[in-house]
């Protein structure tokens, strides 16, 4: 179970990871920031055990591709005298950067939650639509028919993103 959970978490990591960077470098990078503020939003995605730094939905995925340690947390339960283990969901990654240790304790439910509101919200908004075309895309950041993004529209109106 270890070895496919953490292939499709490392997979996942590393694309939406790429998508993310790749859009930080568009017109669409203040929508980018929005984005993933709004979909962590009230949820804690990992914990950092060990250093100081913000917990975001990159950073995650940062940790899940350099991690030197990744171990899934077990818990115990028993009944009527018989006794097993079963994955929390939880996983324990830890490594260093910069010379610098660092750990943390990534919530996979709530982090895969996030990625997926991430990747819904970007294609609905059609900010991945023209990403690895060779030409520049001048067209709407941030369509107005998206529910989910009045929260934020507002402040992106004058900022000039949309």
């Amino acid at each position: 179970m270890k070895g496919v959970i953490s292939t499709y978490t490392l997979e996942t990591s590393v694309r939406l990871r790429s998508l993310m960077d790749t859009l930080a470098k568009t017109k669409h990078a203040e929508a980018l920031r929005a984005l993933e503020e709004l979909v962590t939003a009230g949820v804690t995605i990992a914990t950092v055990d060990v250093g100081d730094f913000p917990m975001t939905l990159r950073e995650a995925c940062n940790k899940i591709i350099h991690a030197r340690s990744a171990v899934p947390i077990w818990s115990d339960a028993g009944e009527n005298g018989r006794r097993f283990q079963y994955w929390s969901g939880d996983y324990a990654l830890a490594g260093t950067h910069r010379g610098e240790a660092w750990a943390i304790t990534l919530n996979f439910a709530e982090w895969s939650a996030a990625a997926e509101r991430f990747l819904t919200l970007a294609e609905r908004q059609q900010l991945t639509t023209y990403i690895g075309q060779d030409w520049p895309y001048e067209g709407p950041a941030l369509p107005h028919y998206i529910p989910e993004l009045r929260l934020i529209h507002e402040p992106l109106v004058n900022l000039g993103v949309a």
